[in-house]
């Protein structure tokens, strides 16, 4: 029996021994660990002295500055004089100072290395320890006047002398040796995107790359950029989500050799901001031609104005718009000036509309418009509302005697839906269902507050002719 309480009595102390350890460990741990309390304290007496070395050299530094402005001294005799200050100092005994290309250096005597570069005190690290790699953080400013500023910060660069390489889509833009931890650079932009990122050299061609940022400016203020637009989404991209904006007047400078691409397949938003386009110039024997060949999605247009305009197509012509099939608006248009002609379905702003939940408003056309079947002022064969547009030149039917033309000064078919506070000044020249308005209402549809000053040949009724008798 004694024995046997002498053995739980020795394994109770050795589990004591054990847990006595274990707790010892966890001290030592606590004060001696990465995140012990003596580590801690290490290291916040080292950040201490750090901070005071730094104040002190600014100090001088600051010193020696005002003395030079007061005798003149140019920079190799101020850095002379500021290491000859920092030398004498009592805080800095026994500590190492040189210059070396421009820049003081100063190591303590604990090691602390120092360098003060254009007047910057930048703590660099400490003696034997290895210098960290930089890293390079690279952001987009706002983009205004055709502007992009380009903002890049090193982080780590312990005062080491920095060479930046900008590069936009390949290719080296500009190229900067400092010692400044920040680059700022202007990028004249175009339209369309670009891809941007910084190289920054060090150390005898170390190299740290930036994260890669997106350029992007969909502002067109010269034919390039109008044309890179074209081509673009003649490329594929419809720029669905997308604002499109024309900053400036332009000048196509239209001929039978120099002729418009049309914008195809755009489901974005274009903004002309009332300014003009002149010369456009369009032969063509395809289906949906125009400014833009079709506007598809959520595709919207506004304020674009078209002088001296010369379109020719075959199915669904418009001036603005060949096709539409989008839910969005086309908006205060305006074509000043010249002819757009179509074999069926023609409009002063559009060809055919499809989808009815955007309106056409606020558009004028003062172009001669042109046809065979469904011919319109603004639209030739139309399926949504049309409301306070006006068309001042003449829509005319070149189609055969007695054929049936759909020719109306606003719209040329009219299909279940409205046309409101419109109107037309033109002639109106057709051979069937033709009116100063509309050629043809189908059923569902219907006008409201619209008048016609024109005259309309081969009609009787001051509105239209409806299908196959008077209305």
């Amino acid at each position: 029996m004694a024995e046997h309480e002498r053995g739980i009595t020795l394994i109770a102390l050795v589990i004591t021994i054990i847990i006595l350890l274990i707790l010892a460990g966890i001290s030592v741990a606590m004060l001696t660990g990465e995140n012990g309390m003596l580590t801690k304290a290490e290291i916040s007496k080292e950040e201490t002295q750090i901070s005071s070395y730094k104040e002190q050299l600014e100090i001088i530094w600051n010193g020696v500055n005002i003395e030079r402005i007061e005798a003149n001294l140019i920079q190799e005799e101020l850095m002379k004089k500021c290491k000859d200050k920092i030398e004498k100092d009592s805080n800095f005994e026994n500590a190492k100072v040189e210059i070396i290309d421009n820049v003081i250096e100063v190591i303590t005597k604990e090691g602390y290395i120092f360098h003060i570069i254009d007047g910057k005190v930048i703590y660099i690290k400490k003696e034997g320890e290895k210098q960290k790699e930089i890293i390079v953080k690279l952001n987009v400013g706002e983009i205004k006047n055709k502007k992009a500023v380009l903002m890049a910060e090193v982080l780590q660069s312990q005062g080491r002398k920095l060479n930046y390489i900008l590069n936009i889509n390949g290719e080296e833009i500009t190229s900067l040796t400092t010692y400044d931890t920040t680059f700022i650079y202007e990028y004249t932009t175009s339209f369309g995107e670009v891809q941007a990122f910084l190289e920054v050299r060090y150390d005898n061609d170390k190299l740290s790359k930036s994260n890669v940022v997106t350029i992007e400016d969909y502002t067109i203020a010269k034919v390039e950029e109008l044309k890179r637009f074209s081509q673009i989404t003649n490329s594929g991209n419809n720029y669905a989500g997308k604002t499109i904006e024309l900053v400036s007047e332009i000048d196509l400078q239209g001929s039978e050799t120099n002729q418009w691409t049309p914008i195809l397949n755009f489901s974005g938003s274009f903004n002309g901001n009332n300014n003009i386009i002149k010369n456009v110039y369009i032969n063509s024997n395809q289906n949906e031609i125009g400014f833009f060949k079709d506007i598809l999605g959520t595709g919207s247009i506004k304020g674009l104005q078209l002088e001296n305009v010369t379109i020719k197509g075959k199915i669904n012509t418009g001036g603005i718009v060949g096709f539409i099939n989008s839910t969005g608006a086309i908006e205060n248009c305006i074509i000043k000036s010249g002819i757009i002609e179509g074999q069926e379905n023609t409009g002063g702003i559009a060809g055919q509309t499809n989808n009815n939940k955007s309106k056409i408003s606020g558009c004028k056309v003062y172009a001669d418009v042109i046809g065979g079947v469904s011919i319109g002022g603004i639209v030739g064969n139309n399926n949504r509302p049309i409301e306070n547009c006006a068309m001042y030149k003449n829509t005319t039917s070149n189609v055969a005697t007695n054929a049936i033309s759909l020719t109306g000064g606003i719209v040329g078919d009219l299909h279940n839906n409205y046309i409101f506070s419109c109107v037309n000044k033109g002639n109106v020249t057709g051979q069937s269902y033709i009116g100063g308005i509309t050629g043809d209402i189908r059923a569902g549809a219907y006008i409201s507050y619209c008048y016609n000053t024109g005259n309309v040949s081969r009609r009787i009724c001051l509105w239209w002719h409806y299908r196959r008798g008077l209305w």
